[in-house]
This record gives structure tokens, C-alpha cells and sequence, in this order.
């Protein structure tokens, strides 16, 4: 009411001030406490699907070279050619890999049909809880590797490694995961199976295994 009164002349000179101390209040020159964003240490972790399964697995399940230490952990050199596994064979250090009921061995091209006796022994007890679970058989596509077998291999495997591998030490094998019951086709299902019985066995601390993508089986090596 009493600006109103006011005449205008003065109203106007009483609310410049006003208004020209508003536009000169400057904001807080305090910044913001912003927390940086940390990115997950697994962001860049390469993964591969589990057919069949929600599960992924990484290079964390099962190292490469967890592979090839617990194969040298047998007492084995590098087995070298031909003579060289006749001569373990003789003197029991390797013997034939023969398959129960759970598995099958495919025409071996780059391998030889021996295992140290621990890892048969393993082998057939995966074919046995996969038999016991499924009544169907995996196939072995690759047992143990001189290192002139290793060295042909790579010229048409990418994922044969370069110099030793725990092929070499007659603890490992390929179980292929496209090949049951003697046929080569694709099954999920099965797949999946052989999978949660290594995964089983991995955990009980019998093996290590991978998933290898480009050759389509799981390398597993029996733990020393």
C-alpha cells in the first residue's frame, strides 16, 4: 500500500538498487564433489559363452599356465617322438588310453592313445559320471603330443601352443563338445552336461579345463 503512494519518479529510484545488487550475486565458486566412476576390473575381460548355460567363463577359470605346471608336476619330460613314448610305455610311465563307457577316442591325427596312468584313470570317471547322467558318450579328439606332433599341429591349429604344451607331458586331452554318440552335431543339451561334470571335477580339484572356441572341445589336464 505505501508503495503505491509512492510516485513513481521515486518508487523506480527506491528498486534499482534492488535489483541491480540481485544481478551482481555471483554464484558459489565451490566446485561440486563429483566421485569418480571406477570402472569394473572384469569390464575388459574377454568371456566365452557356456552353450546351454547362463554361465560365462574367463581366462580365470582355468590359466593356461595352471595347465602346464600341474602337467609337469608328473616327473615327465617333454616327450619328444615316437621312441621316446615307446620307452615310457615300456617303463609304465604311460599307458594306453583306453575308454569306458562315457567316451569315445576319434582317429588320432596329431597325437598318440597314452596318458600318465592318473590321468586315464580321471578320464574314464568323467566318462562315467557323464555316461551316468546323459547314457551318451563325449569323444576324445587329442591325447598326448610328441613335440614333432606339436610342431606339425600348429601349422593348422591356431590354438595349438607354440613350444611345450601340457599335451606334451602326457596329462591332458581334448573332449570334443560337438561330438557325441559318434556323431559330429551340435547338442546343447550334452554340451551342457559335459560342461557341469568338469566344472564338478574342476572344483574337487582333480582338473583344470578350457574351453577352446575354434577347435570346439574342452581341454582338460589332470592335476598332478
Amino acid at each position: 500500500m505505501f508503495l503505491r503512494l509512492l510516485p513513481k519518479t521515486l518508487l523506480g529510484f527506491l528498486l534499482v538498487p534492488l535489483f541491480s545488487g540481485a544481478s551482481n550475486i555471483k554464484p558459489s565458486a565451490k566446485p561440486v564433489n563429483k566421485t569418480p566412476v571406477k570402472k569394473s576390473a572384469s569390464a575388459n575381460v574377454k568371456t566365452t559363452k557356456i552353450r546351454g548355460t547362463g554361465k560365462k567363463e574367463t581366462a580365470k577359470t582355468a590359466s593356461y599356465n595352471s595347465h602346464l605346471e600341474t602337467a609337469k608336476g608328473f616327473g615327465l619330460s617333454p616327450v619328444k617322438n615316437n621312441a621316446d613314448v615307446k620307452k615310457l610305455v615300456g617303463s609304465k610311465k604311460l599307458s594306453v588310453t583306453k575308454c569306458n563307457k562315457g567316451c569315445t577316442i576319434n582317429k588320432l591325427t596329431h597325437s598318440k592313445p597314452y596318458l600318465v596312468p592318473k590321468a586315464n584313470k580321471v578320464l574314464n570317471e568323467i566318462a562315467h559320471q557323464f555316461y551316468h547322467k546323459t547314457k551318451s558318450t563325449f569323444t576324445v579328439t587329442s591325447i598326448t603330443r610328441t613335440l614333432h606332433d606339436q610342431k606339425t599341429l600348429q601349422k593348422v591349429n591356431v590354438n595349438a601352443k607354440s613350444g611345450v604344451s601340457s599335451h606334451n607331458y602326457g596329462a591332458s586331452f581334448d573332449a570334443s563338445y560337438i561330438r557325441f554318440n559318434n556323431k559330429r552335431a551340435e547338442n546343447p543339451r550334452l554340451e551342457k552336461a559335459l560342461y557341469n561334470v568338469l566344472s564338478d571335477f574342476q572344483k574337487k580339484g582333480k582338473i583344470y579345463f578350457i574351453k577352446e572356441s575354434k577347435q570346439r572341445c574342452f581341454h582338460v589336464t589332470v592335476r598332478s
